[in-house]
C-alpha cells in the first residue's frame, strides 16, 4: 500500500462529503464542537472549546504532515451543515495496515445513519482504491 498523504482526498455520495481536515475547519466545526461539552467526554482528546478545537485541527494537519494520520471533515448533504470528523489512522505503508476511527459527530446527527454512509466511503477508498488486502 502506497498512502497518498500528499493528495487531497474527496470522498462523497448524496448524504456526505469528506474532505481532508484544515484550518477553516476550526470555524466550520465550532458550532457542533461546542454543542455538548460531554460529546468526548470519554475520549484523549477534547473539542468542546475553540481552543480546544483549534489544538484537534492543528494535530489532524500535523498528523497528515507526518504520514501517520488522514483526518477528514464531515459534512452531512441532508443537513447542509458540518457535523464531525473521522479518520483514517495508525497507516503504515510498510505493514499494508490502515484503520478507520477517530471518529466523533454531532449528537444531532448520532443515530441518523450519517457515521454508516461515512465508513461506506472509507471502507470502499480503502479496498477499491488502496486495494487493501483485508
Amino acid at each position: 500500500m502506497d498512502f497518498p498523504f500528499e493528495n487531497d482526498i474527496i470522498l462523497e455520495n448524496e448524504f456526505v462529503s469528506l474532505r481532508p481536515m484544515s484550518v477553516d475547519d476550526i470555524d466550520n466545526l465550532l458550532p457542533v464542537a461546542t454543542s455538548d461539552k460531554t460529546l468526548l467526554q470519554f475520549s484523549p482528546k477534547q473539542v468542546y472549546t475553540k481552543n480546544l478545537l483549534a489544538e484537534f485541527v492543528a494535530t489532524a494537519i500535523e498528523s497528515r504532515h507526518n504520514g501517520i494520520r488522514y483526518s477528514f471533515c464531515i459534512f452531512s448533504k441532508t443537513d447542509n451543515c458540518y457535523a464531525g470528523s473521522t479518520a483514517f489512522l495508525n497507516i503504515s505503508d510498510a505493514d499494508d495496515r490502515i484503520e478507520i476511527g477517530a471518529t466523533w459527530i454531532g449528537k444531532k446527527f448520532q443515530g441518523t445513519g450519517l457515521n454508516g454512509q461515512c465508513k461506506y466511503l472509507l471502507l470502499q477508498y480503502a479496498f477499491e482504491t488502496l486495494q487493501a488486502t483485508g
